[in-house]
Order: structure tokens, then C-alpha cells, then sequence
């Protein structure tokens, strides 16, 4: 049977309003927090604003930025907006615990001291309640249920790229891997249920890098691909030009990509590799050694280790990630 609202109920919420919460005077009257707040509001009674346990600052997307566009591409990918039942607006990433260092990330450029939760396993999570930045996002097309309506509103081309590597840092991925046969596969992928907004990222871009192709194990899903070595290179130039926040291990994979080209480069032209001072792993390379390097099947070079010991390694294993430390670091782990 529903519980009709009384004049002392009235009286009660009259009474405290002044100095308690919707949530404070809804225990009073032993209701819930909704069906107060709908009374009140009948009554014409404004409600106190809560006072939140978190700081947030909830302006933070009023102007755009490299680290606001950033998030905003990242929330495209990984976030998820939606008001719930009892009338809260919230914006809720779930990530992959190992890349927790994002959401701490956004928690610090929002000021806030919100705590990292467990999602399920393996994952982590970042929730924040705020209408004024759930409207914000939504001018960003960050909207409810946005899967398969994600578009490209308001990013301005000064920081396309910032949005464009939080987009790559949520769905996309970077691949080297050896191949079975011989060689080394790369390249660099976008993925997304909406096709049209990827040929809107491609669009905006410019340069007509990759192309855009279904899925071949996921039918509903597509993705921008780039394969073309060149064309990776050049799209982690533009990702990291500004020495902003990234994700460090898929910055790792492009940087393994670029020195793979690099040293592939001047050994198909035979000319001597200036990399004292590069860093492959755990080892910085020093010189070239004069006596491996003759062999022009075999170039190599002295390499010094962070535990202080030097060595000759070849070129192909500094490369291919063969070797990347003396051993010291596999003691570390163990």
C-alpha cells in the first residue's frame, strides 16, 4: 500500500531544512532519498546542495585543453555517462588495472582526492557525480549509451592529436611482434562499433593514413588501421609531439617500432649507426664496436647496463628486444 505524505512529515521536512541534506531528512522520515526530493519539490521547497565527500572541480571542461581534450578523447573511448534512478549524473571509467595510472591521471587534473576502485578482476575503476560536467561532456559527444553514435563535436584542431591519444591510449593498440616466418609485424589501430566516426577521425586528420575495415572476428566493429611503417612513425610524432601524459607502454611499442626502422634503415645502406646515448631496455649504447662491425652481417654495439656492467651486443638484438639488460633485471624480478 503506498504511504501518503502527512502534515507532520511537511512539518518535519520544514524544520530541517535549513541545516540538513535531502539524504539527512529523508532518514528522518524513514523514506527514500528520491521519493523526499520529489516531495519537496511539490512543496516547492529547494533542497540543500549535498555537501560532496570529494572535491571536484566540476568546471574543469568549460575550456578546452591539451590534458581536457585528452580525457575527453579517453572518455570517448573507455568512459560512460548516465543518470541514474535516483537522480544522479554520473561519469564512471573502468580500465585495465595495469593502466591505472590514467585514471590517477584524471583524478589529480580534476582536483580531486576520489578513490581508485576495483571493478572486477583485473580492472580498475574511477566514478565522479557532477551534472555540470555530465552537460560539459555532452558538448563533446560524450552522451548516454554512445556506443555506435560516437561522434567528433567541438575539437578544435590545436588539439585534435591530445584527443586523438587519449582515443588511441582507450581503443587503440600498437603492435611489433616477430613473425613466425621471419620479419616483424607492426602497426597502429583504432577500434570503434561506428564506422562513420572513424572516417570522421581520418577526415580530420588529413593525411589519409591507413584505412578504415571491419572486423573480421567481431562483425559489429571496426577500425582504423595503419600498417604502413612511415605512416606509424608519423602519427607518433603527432601523438607526442607535445610531451604531454600518455600511456608510457604504448608509447614503448611506437618507440621500439622507430628504432626498429631506423637502425633497419642504415644497415640496408651500410652506414654507420649514430646511436650513442639511444636506450634499447636496460641498455644504453656507448659506441659502435670496430671489431663486430666489420662483419657487415653482424653489427654490434658497446652497450652499458643500469646495473653499470658494459657489453658487446649485436645489432639485431638490441632491435628485436632480444636482449634487454645483462641478466641483472631477471634477478631483480625473481
Amino acid at each position: 500500500m503506498k504511504r501518503l505524505w502527512t502534515k507532520e512529515d511537511d512539518d518535519l521536512i520544514r524544520n530541517n531544512v535549513k541545516h540538513n541534506t535531502v539524504d539527512e531528512i529523508a532518514i528522518l522520515l524513514n523514506r527514500t532519498g528520491v521519493a523526499t526530493r520529489v516531495h519537496m519539490s511539490k512543496l516547492g521547497i529547494k533542497c540543500q546542495k549535498r555537501k560532496r565527500k570529494y572535491p571536484i572541480n566540476e568546471h574543469y571542461f568549460d575550456n578546452l585543453n591539451s590534458n581536457s581534450a585528452y580525457i575527453i578523447g579517453h572518455a570517448m573511448a573507455d568512459g560512460c555517462v548516465r543518470e541514474t534512478n535516483d537522480g544522479k549524473f554520473q561519469l564512471t571509467y573502468c580500465i585495465s588495472a595495469k593502466d591505472v595510472e590514467i585514471l590517477e591521471f584524471i583524478r589529480n587534473e580534476i582536483g580531486s582526492t576520489l578513490p581508485i576502485g576495483e571493478y572486477r578482476i583485473n580492472e580498475a575503476m574511477l566514478r565522479m557525480n557532477s551534472k555540470i560536467i555530465f552537460n560539459s561532456l555532452s558538448n563533446y559527444g560524450i552522451i548516454p549509451r554512445k556506443s555506435g553514435k560516437e561522434s567528433l563535436k567541438n575539437i578544435s584542431k590545436e588539439y585534435f592529436y591530445d584527443y586523438l591519444r587519449g582515443m588511441s591510449d582507450g581503443d587503440g593498440t600498437v603492435v611489433f611482434t616477430k613473425r613466425k616466418g621471419g620479419g616483424y609485424e607492426y602497426c597502429w589501430k583504432i577500434y570503434c562499433s561506428n564506422e562513420k566516426y572513424l572516417h570522421e577521425l581520418r577526415d580530420f586528420e588529413g593525411s589519409n593514413i591507413g584505412y578504415i575495415r571491419q572486423m573480421k572476428t567481431l562483425n559489429s566493429f571496426y577500425c582504423w588501421d595503419v600498417k604502413k611503417i612511415e605512416d606509424i612513425l608519423y602519427i607518433k610524432d603527432k601523438l607526442y609531439s607535445k610531451n604531454n601524459f600518455c600511456l608510457q607502454r604504448k608509447k614503448d611499442k611506437f618507440d621500439m617500432i622507430e628504432n626498429y626502422y631506423n637502425i633497419r634503415t642504415e644497415i640496408k645502406q651500410n652506414n654507420d649507426i649514430k646511436y650513442n646515448g639511444c636506450k634499447f631496455g636496460y641498455w644504453t649504447v656507448i659506441k659502435k664496436d670496430d671489431k663486430l662491425y666489420k662483419n657487415q652481417n653482424h653489427k654490434g654495439y658497446v652497450c652499458k647496463c643500469v646495473c653499470g656492467s658494459i657489453k658487446i651486443i649485436p645489432a639485431s638484438n638490441l632491435i628485436y628486444g632480444k636482449s634487454k639488460s645483462c641478466g641483472c633485471m631477471k634477478k631483480v624480478r625473481c
